[in-house]
């Protein structure tokens, strides 16, 4: 049975917005993850922070076998055993369609479990990406995207929801009429030269990780299982009124709230 987490009713000091829940990392929560981290005798180095949610953190990671960059989604320990993102993304992947929307979807490349100072965590290996739709446009004065990047993307998007629903897949609940498809989890692919990156070279592009120490209101030292320093997610992307035709490349990801129709229709 996975252990269920209960926030921590420590309080710590000031840190600047943009950074997942420090109560968060207690027994059944997130695992700290720290800059340079390896993970499957030493496959898999954490390069930097890409996001975080209420279930998982969000890791770039440079795949020192595959010399490639790829994702990290790794667990919280309460929902180790939640492997429905997991089960949508291998159906996905393992499908033999031949329609040419299964090249936007999110690839599963690996996955993994390992234990770690707050429980038990689930990790997904998945293609290394950019920034969301959703930052691009936060990123850009206008908040718009130029036409010919837009009407690429919308074309995309297209074949790709063409592909996902013609394998049962929707992005929703099975008894939610709300969808859980938008522009944040509409992603730019990252560019074949920094896919190839190390993690030296991804730092001489974009720069080190933007760390902050973590402390403790009342100056007592951090409990066991949280880090001594948060990490700011990366910006790898563009504003989305500088993403052109070239950049406009996307991949739909984030399939924890799909729901498999055909499988709901079997039931």
């Amino acid at each position: 049975m996975p252990t269920i987490m209960e926030p921590s009713k420590v309080k710590y000091a000031y840190v600047e917005e943009g950074v997942e829940r420090l109560d968060y990392y207690v027994r059944g929560g997130y695992h700290p993850v720290k800059i340079g981290d390896e993970f499957q005798e030493g496959c898999y180095v954490i390069a930097h922070k890409l996001g975080f949610g209420r279930s998982a953190t969000t890791w770039l990671a440079e795949d020192k076998v595959m010399k490639k960059l790829v994702t990290l989604k790794i667990s919280t320990a309460e929902s180790v055993e939640c492997t429905h993102e997991e089960q949508i993304l291998l159906q996905l992947t393992k499908s033999r369609s031949v329609l040419p929307g299964e090249a936007i979807i999110q690839t599963l490349l690996n996955s993994f479990t390992f234990s770690g100072s707050n429980g038990m965590h689930r990790s997904l290996v998945t293609d290394a990406v950019r920034v969301s739709i959703h930052i691009a446009k936060d990123m850009a004065y206008h908040h718009l995207l130029q036409l010919e990047a837009a009407r690429a993307i919308a074309s995309q998007l297209i074949l790709a929801l063409q592909f996902v629903h013609a394998q049962g897949v929707v992005h929703s609940e099975s008894k939610s009429d709300d969808t859980d498809l938008h522009a944040g989890n509409i992603l730019l692919h990252l560019p074949p030269n920094i896919q190839s990156m190390t993690h030296e070279q991804l730092y001489m592009n974009v720069g080190r990780p933007d760390e902050e120490l973590v402390v403790r209101a009342d100056g007592l030292p951090l409990d066991n299982g949280v880090p001594l320093k948060v990490v700011f997610p990366a910006l790898l992307g563009l504003g989305s009124d500088e993403i052109k035709l070239a950049d406009s490349s996307i991949l739909l990801i984030d399939f924890g709230e799909a729901s498999n129709h055909f499988s709901h229709k079997m039931m």
